[in-house]
């Protein structure tokens, strides 16, 4: 399997690795306690949404950080 670059991922999975790092730091599991938990679910695997500004625009609309 190769590893790819950080520069060579699609925005979807530079977002989850993201906040996969900020939660390891804070210390939260990946739950429904965990803050980002809907931003993931309802936004970042929407089949709808194509780009990270729809992403963007998405997250405003719904108030998620």
């Amino acid at each position: 399997m190769a590893i790819l670059k950080f520069s060579e991922l699609s925005w979807q999975d530079k977002q989850i690795a993201a906040i996969n790092r900020l939660s390891k730091a804070k210390g939260w599991s990946f739950g429904d306690n965990n803050p980002y938990f809907e931003r993931v679910w309802n936004v970042i695997h929407n089949k709808n949404i194509k780009t990270k500004k729809q992403m963007k625009e998405e997250c405003k609309k719904n108030g998620y950080r």
